[in-house]
């Protein structure tokens, strides 16, 4: 039976995947939850996350802010799969690289100056996907 904590967590999960990055502010407005340095300790721990954060502190306050980062290598094999004209899907990501968070990858080809590029395809018997390449 699925709990109200498993559910957050797969919220915060989810959003992380998306490339994200998340406070406890956030967490509380995405789903309810007061308790998001547990959920970060699941996701690392028990899930094998590779989550990174960072301490942030303003005038009388300060909080934790945490993102997904890409395994170096992950991300140097898909580089080069782009690198060499191949495109790239969030189904392709998944079946050939077992990566289910492209989008914090993407993201961190971008800040290496990489000029990434999505185009949207709807095929005539199925939904709707972006396409992703590397121009040169």
């Amino acid at each position: 039976m699925e709990t109200k904590f498993d559910t957050q967590r797969a919220k915060v999960a989810e959003y992380l995947k998306e490339g994200n990055t998340i406070t406890a502010r956030d967490a509380y407005k995405l789903c309810g939850t007061m308790r998001l340095s547990a959920i970060i300790h699941h996701l690392r721990y028990d899930r094998d996350m590779p989550i990174a954060d960072e301490r942030i502190y303003e005038k009388n306050t300060n909080y934790s802010k945490y993102w997904l980062t890409a395994d170096p290598a992950l991300k140097a094999e898909m580089k080069e799969y782009m690198m060499r004209g191949n495109y790239m899907t969030t189904e392709v990501a998944k079946q050939v690289f077992e990566c289910d968070y492209l989008y914090v990858v993407l993201n961190e080809l971008k800040e290496e100056g990489l000029k990434i590029v999505g185009k949207r395809r709807k095929p005539l018997c199925g939904k709707e996907f972006t396409i992703w390449t590397i121009e040169k």
